[in-house]
């Protein structure tokens, strides 16, 4: 079927035939100013196809919607509307570099979305987003919903070299590489980037996280997540710190490294003791129970026959003035 003129509220399209393989006069397009008309050079016979006409509304793709009683606002929310009848991919977009030899501007990207906050006004909740995923896992149902995954492949048959916050060794394969800025300054028209508030952020929205971020136990490199071996799960450079927030939003206390040269020193958590090292132990305290009845704690000491622990004894009451104990290390 074919419109060539005529407004229309919208269209729907019951029963989608197998469209047999695309070529390179194929093409299905949505316009800029949300007019939705659609193109199929090449796919007569199977398609509908609006070649003069506007569809001012939305667009669907579904023999049945069976979308709406689970989550009302998507159907009134697209332009374009399409649901897998069978519980498959109802989108699916690739691209690939290989095809795009003589290309003006080549961009490999399989989906993209573009959302802009530019409509002035004070309403708070007239928000932009650039891609939008939910997922939800119902009662009695065994298995997972996640709400979205990321997948990276490095099938080039050689590791990845190491990244870190002031080298981008490529080629890379990253699983998200999360930016600020998006390149306004070069773009049309050219815009000036500034601080953007965060480049992730967990929010409640109904229910809380269990965990906020999990590492898999084998997930790092260099680690069995056993006790062998050490893998970076976390890279940052000098001066950046874990910040704590207290209640009233004020900053509290912070880990941060300022190191700019020497040995660096660790904070190791082993098996009942932890230590301070840089080649080998410094000081550190073991936990368990004590080898003297007063004794407070056993101190780890690096002295010149190497590293070993002593007992620091609790002196006895006002044994360091009134209302004060004094703690004895043995020589």
């Amino acid at each position: 079927m074919s419109v060539t003129t005529g407004t229309f509220p919208g269209v729907r399209i019951v029963d989608m035939p197998d469209l047999g393989p695309f070529t390179s006069t194929s093409s299905i397009v949505g316009e800029h100013a949300g007019s939705g008309r659609f193109s199929a050079t090449g796919l007569g016979g199977y398609f509908f196809t609006v070649t003069g006409g506007t569809v001012t509304g939305g667009t669907g793709f579904a023999a049945t919607d069976w979308l709406t009683p689970l989550v009302n606002w998507p159907v009134v929310s697209s332009h374009v509307y399409a649901l897998s009848p069978d519980g498959r991919m109802a989108i699916t977009g690739a691209s690939d570099t290989a095809h795009n030899v003589g290309v003006e501007a080549p961009v490999a990207i399989g989906v993209s979305g573009f959302g802009y906050a530019n409509r002035v006004t004070d309403d708070p909740t007239q928000s932009a987003w650039g891609g939008y995923f939910e997922a939800r896992q119902y009662p009695a149902v065994a298995s997972s919903a996640f709400g979205i995954e990321v997948d990276v492949a490095n099938v080039s048959g050689v590791d990845a070299p190491m990244v870190g916050p002031y080298t981008e060794v490529g080629p890379l394969t990253v699983g998200i590489q999360l930016a600020s800025g998006a390149g306004t300054l070069t773009g049309l028209p050219a815009l000036v980037a500034n601080v953007a508030s965060a480049g992730m952020y967990i929010v409640n929205n109904g229910a809380s996280f269990r965990t906020g971020i999990v590492f898999g136990a084998t997930s790092i490199y260099g680690t069995t997540g056993t006790g062998t071996g050490v893998g970076t799960a976390i890279s940052f450079a000098t001066g950046h710190q874990i910040q704590w927030t207290k209640p009233d939003n004020t900053p509290g206390p912070a880990i941060v490294s300022i190191q700019t040269s020497g040995e660096p020193v660790e904070l190791i958590f082993e098996n009942s003791q932890t230590y301070f090292r840089d080649t080998v132990p410094l000081l550190g305290v073991k936990t368990g129970t004590p080898a003297l009845n007063e004794t407070a704690m056993m101190l780890l000491m690096h002295g010149n026959a190497g590293p070993s622990y002593v007992p620091v004894i609790l002196g006895g009451p006002n044994s360091g003035g009134t209302g004060y104990r004094t703690l004895l290390v043995p020589n």
